[in-house]
This record gives C-alpha cells, structure tokens and sequence, in this order.
C-alpha cells in the first residue's frame, strides 16, 4: 500500500462517525463497511462487544486490494496501522 493510500485510508477510518460502524453484528463473521469509495471488510469474532478484532481486508476505488494475513491471494499486503484499528483505537 502507497503511503499515500495508507494516509487516505487512516483518514476515512479516522473521520468515520463511531455510529457508522455499529452495524457489525455480535457473531463470528466478516462484514463490510463503505468508506467513501473504500471497501473496508472487518473480522469479528464475536467475543467483543462493540469492537472487532482487526481489518480483515480492503478494496481501493481502483480496485486493488490489500490483505491483512501473509500469503494472501490479495495482491497487496495491508500495514499493520490499518489491520489493528478500530473505532476504539481513535
């Protein structure tokens, strides 16, 4: 990820009211969430109220994608300053 990306994306995830990530349901699941025309897809294991357990994956407005485990069939490896926010972590 271009450090111009990470600095865009950290920016929508940083912006984002906290009621827009309310909708991740408790329960073992991935759930996507829309950022401007950022595609950004959460873990959630259930375990946690009102907080997921890191950025699974995103997809950017040109359609690359970046992914948060080694040896992912994405094309870009995400950076950890991504992985490991949340809306707690702001």
């Amino acid at each position: 990820m271009s450090p111009g990306d990470e600095t865009e994306l950290l920016q929508l995830l940083r912006a984002a009211p906290r009621e827009h990530w309310t909708t991740v349901e408790p329960e073992f699941s991935v759930d996507e969430f829309k950022l401007g025309d950022w595609s950004v897809f959460v873990f959630f294991d259930g375990c946690e109220v009102e907080d997921w357990d890191y950025i699974d994956h995103v997809i950017a407005p040109d359609g690359r994608s970046y992914a948060s485990w080694p040896g992912a069939t994405e094309q870009y490896a995400l950076p950890q300053s991504i992985v490991y926010w949340t809306p707690l972590s702001a």
